[in-house]
């Protein structure tokens, strides 16, 4: 708590120092043009302290965020105009007021690119791998995405015909862009190291708005990742595998692992992986699983089942025991596929010769089942048996010299860290008599049984915080009209509840992100341009944006972080300060420069009057805009905490 408290401070602070340096830009050129400054505040509230040196009142406000310069003519003086004070601002010419007004801006735009120069020069920032990357993580099965054939390690290079930098761009496209969201890429083998260019165009309802696309994106496709094994929580159940912290999860029931999401689906999947001899070939394919009330079984076959039931000593009946659906003989050999009693019984794990992983092949009659999930069987009563333990074969890189490589190389080293060629010598083992266990850095764990979160030991705590969680998504399911989405809801909270897990955290590798400071100011330029243009367009709405609350608390997460963190958010707010304060608005110092731009051009002041209204109205709506963004800050951080 105190820390949060040091870093709202500090956050506090750098905002308040943004705009002191944006008003002593003001305060110097206005003194150099000859115009008379009558205050300079640091800070707001009552005077702490005040002193006068040079004509200039000087002041500590009780509150030391920001700060504000007063200069002479500012205001109306009677029956005096303000372009009647000589050494007033308006009684200067039309370009030293230029001058004046545009200097603030310009020491924010100077301070911004500092700033960046000051990461760069100090090595940058390490940011996680799945903050970059090009690669994708996990593709949603039931998306269209997934019948394109676009698969969890493909990368995308392009975004809207733009260079896909990462996967933070789908928001800012959804967001900005007004036009279906357009990716292009290349579908990747990794077994065979194919490459093939893909494209792929979002279809998106037309009344959703650029949240809202980018949150449907979002749960259709996420970001690669490295799952590196962090701690172990206790009653884990790879405590007794052979795992060790810093090993990375690489392959897992017949898949390579691309992401966590993905690693929780291969751990509830309903399907298991078998090693089969196919005419003198070993392989290994995953195959999906059925309770047997849901095959259509002849009374003799589904007397044989509860043969093997009895000799497997399984307490369960038959009709609630899961089987693969194909007739196996007592020697574990496949006869012929097994017809399912309605679609509805189908799995989602469906076979397809256009997957690109070696374990997506049909069993075959003649087939002989060698092993179920790394574990050798050789009889029908042992497949059922083994089927009834979902146990998951894993093989993991050993944990090595922890590099942090460049943004840059980050995507190419990580396609090389699947070594294909060492993963393949351990596959040919797997259930085996005698499997290997390591081949370079690789290593073979022991099979592991996962546990479904209603069995797994939690503390009281982690408990009590679970059971809070599932008691909140009911609520919020309760409150959804639309009756399709509260099944979909309702199926992903029962899902939830029974999910099965290894116990375990995962950590991300850590990449180098240090572009050169233009680059880093000629991003952040692009992105406040774009969204000043949809904003103005109408296609974004004031309500996404973030006001003084949401600015100090990204702040207080950048100094969370680190220094260089905090100093890029301290950057990237500065360069928005300055280009937001160059708007031809009238209470903005862009429109200050625009009304001197006339005066150059009409050779006539305007009167006090005039510029009164032009610029109360402004002064109300950015009042109102003050109001509307604070609030919706506090109502996010509100809905983030319920």
């Amino acid at each position: 708590m105190l820390v949060n408290i040091i870093y709202i401070i500090l956050a506090l602070l750098g905002i308040g120092f943004l705009i002191f340096i944006h008003e002593l830009g003001h305060y110097f050129m206005a003194r150099k043009v000859g115009i008379k400054v009558e205050a300079f505040a640091i800070g707001f509230g009552k005077s702490i302290i005040e002193w006068e040196k040079n004509g200039v009142k000087w002041k500590i406000g009780f509150l030391p965020f920001g700060g504000y310069v007063k200069m002479a003519g500012m205001e109306k003086q009677g029956p005096i105009e303000p372009y009647q004070i000589e050494d007033g601002f308006f009684g200067k010419k039309p370009w030293a007021r230029i001058k004046v007004a545009a200097m603030g801006p310009i020491v924010n735009l100077v301070f911004a690119f500092f700033a960046f120069s000051l990461i760069w020069i100090s090595g940058g920032r390490d940011k996680p791998f799945a903050e970059f990357t090009h690669h994708i993580g996990w593709v949603d099965k039931d998306s269209n995405l997934y019948k394109q054939e676009i698969r969890p390690g493909d990368a995308i290079e392009e975004l809207n015909s733009r260079p896909f930098k990462s996967f933070n761009d789908f928001l800012s496209s959804a967001v900005l862009d007004n036009q279906s969201l357009m990716m292009s890429g290349y579908e990747i083998d990794y077994w065979t190291g194919s490459r093939t260019p893909f494209t792929y165009t979002f279809d998106q309802a037309k009344n959703l708005d650029g949240i809202d696309k980018a949150r449907q994106i979002a749960s259709q496709i996420t970001p690669a990742s490295y799952l590196i094994i962090d701690k172990f929580e206790e009653g884990s159940p790879m405590t007794n595998s052979g795992i060790e912290k810093g090993d990375r999860i690489l392959w897992v029931d017949g898949e390579l692992v691309f992401s966590h999401i993905q690693l929780v689906g291969l751990l509830n999947q309903n399907s298991v992986l078998l090693t089969v001899d196919r005419d003198g070939q070993t392989i290994h394919t995953r195959v999906p699983l059925l309770q047997v009330r849901d095959l259509r079984l002849t009374h003799s076959e589904r007397g044989e089942l509860d043969d093997w039931r009895e000799e497997a000593r399984l307490k369960n009946r038959v009709e609630e025991l899961h089987h693969v659906p194909y007739k196996i003989s007592a020697q574990a050999v496949v006869k012929n596929p097994i017809g399912y009693i309605d679609d509805r019984s189908r799995s989602k794990e469906k076979f397809s010769p256009k997957e690109r992983t070696p374990s997506s092949t049909a069993l075959m009659r003649g087939d002989r089942i060698l092993a179920v999930s790394g574990k050798p069987i050789s009889s029908g009563h042992e497949l059922l048996k083994e089927i009834q333990e979902r146990s998951s074969v894993i093989i993991v890189k050993r944990a090595e010299k922890q590099t942090t490589p460049g943004y840059k190389e980050a995507d190419s080293d990580f396609v090389s860290s699947f070594d294909i060629p060492e993963l393949e010598k351990i596959l040919a083992t797997i259930g085996s008599a005698d499997p290997m266990t390591k081949a370079g850095d690789l290593a073979l764990l022991s099979p592991i049984k996962s546990l479904p979160m209603s069995e797994f030991p939690l503390s009281a705590e982690q408990r009590e915080q679970h059971e809070e969680k599932v008691e909140k998504q009911r609520k919020a399911i309760e409150e959804i009209s639309d009756p399709q989405q509260k099944e979909e809801a309702t199926r992903y909270l029962d899902f939830y509840q029974n999910r099965r897990a290894l116990g375990v955290y995962f950590s991300d590798k850590q990449v180098s992100y240090n572009p050169p400071p233009t680059t880093l100011f000629g991003d952040v330029f692009k992105e406040v341009y774009r969204t000043l243009f949809a904003l103005v367009t109408g296609f974004l709405s004031p309500k996404h944006l973030s006001g003084p609350v949401g600015i100090v608390q990204v702040i207080q997460q950048g100094w969370s972080l680190g220094v260089s963190e905090a100093l890029y958010w301290l950057g990237m707010i500065s360069l928005n300060l300055g280009l937001v304060n160059l708007l031809p608005i009238p209470v903005l110092d862009g429109g200050h420069i625009t009304l001197s731009l006339w005066e150059m051009i009409t050779k006539k002041p305007l009167k006090a009057k005039t510029m009164e209204r032009l610029i109360f109205p402004f002064v109300v709506l950015l009042i109102v805009l003050f109001i509307y963004l604070t609030y919706n800050d506090i109502i996010r951080i509100i809905k983030s905490f319920f």
